[in-house]
């Protein structure tokens, strides 16, 4: 889901809902992207009750799809249309504390029809070396320890 409102953010929380990563708080400006509704903060948060793009008093976490540069995220229809070299001077221009990484399974797999562009062998091929780049400068969490260690560090 890349897409949220307040309604369902408290819906979530509701059900005890540790985190959420719907939220897109950047998105490069000549692409229209349904997910995308206004800047938001591009490091985990708790969102506010009133705008979940701002900061406030929710105990739900949300962790952003932070984009990289330009407004670029490492998601994986990007990393398909775009090569490990580009990703490679992206975080040569600008290396963020917090990169937010997502992908579809149907990726790994080689399709044809829209967007389909260097699915399967290739984009294995391609995250593999962003991977590699990555790993020499930021440690790799799934989004529940990140949840746990954002809850620990707010506790003090």
């Amino acid at each position: 889901m890349n897409t949220i409102d307040n309604t369902q953010l408290r819906l979530l929380e509701h059900a005890s809902f540790a985190y959420d990563a719907s939220v897109v708080p950047n998105y490069i400006p000549f692409r229209k992207y349904v997910g995308y509704k206004g800047k938001a903060p591009t490091e985990p948060y708790h969102p506010s009750c009133d705008n979940y793009r701002e900061r406030g008093e929710h105990r739900i976490l949300e962790i952003p799809e932070s984009p990289l540069v330009f407004g670029i995220p490492l998601k994986g229809t990007w990393i398909r249309v775009l090569s490990p070299s580009l990703y490679g001077v992206l975080l040569t221009l600008k290396k963020p504390e917090f990169i937010g990484l997502a992908m579809h399974s149907w990726d790994v797999v080689a399709y044809k029809g829209p967007c389909s562009q260097n699915s399967g062998q290739t984009y294995v091929k391609y995250l593999e070396s962003i991977l590699k780049m990555l790993i020499k400068d930021y440690r790799f969490m799934a989004a529940g320890e990140i949840a746990s260690l954002y809850q620990e560090s707010n506790q003090v």
